[in-house]
């Protein structure tokens, strides 16, 4: 279909990787690399262009063609516009979009794992630490921490946790843990633990007495 600027019988959309803005010239604009063809709402739209747009964060366009794509896994773009996602993801965070939560692709940040979390790499959420470890705060870095036998792993408010644990404290008086993955247990009847520590219930009840806890 050949433009003429009078005498049309007919409209003819703009092809992919040009654009109008009025409808008076042929399709003079140009959709950048690292743009896309839009249309009045700022929607994506392969042809029939009225405007070019610059890709959103977290997005980019390897050419001018079609729409923009999400970061792949690893890498983010932090803020919209043509350039590619040159953000890269360290081992030890995750990307996030731009309410800080975690996305594979599209991200629009990189933040270290939280407390109780780590990631061997740079391209999954971080995972709660292994039962027997623990992370006490945020950072790059693994589960170092280490529940010993006589402990329990503990979250943020001092209660047990299997795994993710921010911290690691002695059994309370009255319980004992005869290994570091599980919570404490009470002492057994017949047996007692005065005090808070990672001892074992040695206090034995003798005859013409009863365990209590007060």
């Amino acid at each position: 279909d050949a433009y003429t600027a009078t005498g049309a019988v007919k409209q003819v959309a703009c092809a992919n990787g040009k654009y109008s803005a009025d409808g008076l010239l042929d399709c003079p604009g140009t959709v950048a690399t690292g743009q896309r063809g839009e249309d009045a709402n700022g929607d994506y739209v392969a042809t029939g262009a009225v405007a070019a747009g610059d890709c959103a964060a977290g997005t980019f366009n390897a050419d001018n063609l079609g729409d923009c794509d999400p970061c792949a896994n690893g890498t983010f773009k932090a803020a919209a516009g043509t350039g590619a996602c040159t953000g890269s993801v360290a081992t030890g965070q995750r990307g996030e979009d731009a309410n800080g939560d975690y996305i594979a692709a599209g991200a629009t940040q990189a933040n270290a794992c939280a407390a109780g979390t780590f990631n061997a790499d740079n391209l999954g959420d971080c995972d709660p630490c292994a039962n027997g470890t623990f992370k006490a705060a945020a950072g790059t870095g693994a589960c170092t921490g280490s529940v010993a036998t006589g402990q329990r792993g503990e979250d943020a408010n001092g209660d047990y946790i299997a795994a993710g644990a921010t911290q690691a404290n002695a059994c309370a008086a009255g319980t004992f843990n005869a290994d570091n993955l599980g919570d404490c247990d009470p002492c057994a009847n017949g047996t007692f633990k005065a005090s808070a520590g990672t001892g074992s219930c040695t206090g034995s009840v003798s005859a013409g007495h009863f365990g209590a806890t007060s």
